[in-house]
């Protein structure tokens, strides 16, 4: 990694993840983040088809692309074969749990060229389906004041940082999955007409109840 504030957000997840497969993105907070690194952050979430959609994107993102992300593809701001370069290390992070870094240009309308690099991580959604992805993008070159404009990206190359670690069932959040079903100490009771209770009729034995289909 280039830049340190893809360092900066490699070991924040990586402490977030905290020896698991992935973080869950609602531990994902924009204070555990801090100002700077939430203006670069992005999240993305995987979607059918290989669909990779902007779920949120930070200021900085919006200076850079000239444009609102949220709710756009992230192929749509990618430039040729990049597209493909994109969606494939994306799949390999989110299958593998490792980290991956890419670098290349976001290249303006008229030609100028800003050098960027980005930084994906996966994260389970709160269902713990592993379908979200943690990214950063911030420019090299020692670029500072970028003025907003319509840019795609031209990725060159990509890799691997970190090792998977190893995979646990996951489990939903709290909150998130179904309690179970069941009984606990006090035997079941059954309400009958005229609000009076009487006990769950033994297995193997038939209940009579007090109402009963007569045909005239």
């Amino acid at each position: 990694m280039k830049h340190p504030g893809s360092e900066a957000l490699y070991h924040f997840w990586s402490a977030l993840r905290a020896g698991r497969s992935a973080p869950y993105k609602a531990e994902v907070t924009a204070q555990g983040l801090g100002r700077t690194l939430s203006a670069h952050v992005f999240m993305l979430e995987a979607l059918t088809g290989g669909e990779l959609r902007f779920r949120l994107g930070g200021s900085a993102l919006h200076d850079l692309f000239g444009m609102e992300l949220r709710g756009m593809s992230a192929l749509s701001v990618m430039e040729g074969e990049s597209r493909a370069r994109f969606a494939d290390l994306a799949q390999e992070v989110l299958a593998s749990g490792v980290v991956g870094v890419l670098s290349g240009e976001a290249v303006a309308a008229d030609g100028q060229a800003v050098g960027i690099e980005i930084v994906l991580a996966p994260l389970r959604s709160d269902f713990g389906r592993m379908d979200r992805l943690l990214g950063a993008v911030h420019t090299l070159d020692g670029a500072r004041d970028i003025s907003p404009a319509a840019r795609r990206c031209r990725l060159s190359e990509g890799s691997i940082r970190g090792h998977a670690a190893p995979e646990a069932p996951a489990a939903a959040l709290p909150g998130f999955a179904e309690a179970p079903a069941g009984f606990a100490g006090k035997k079941p009771e059954l309400r009958v007409a005229g609000g009076a209770s009487t006990p769950a009729p033994r297995r193997g034995v038939r209940r009579r109840d007090h109402l009963r289909v007569v045909k005239g």
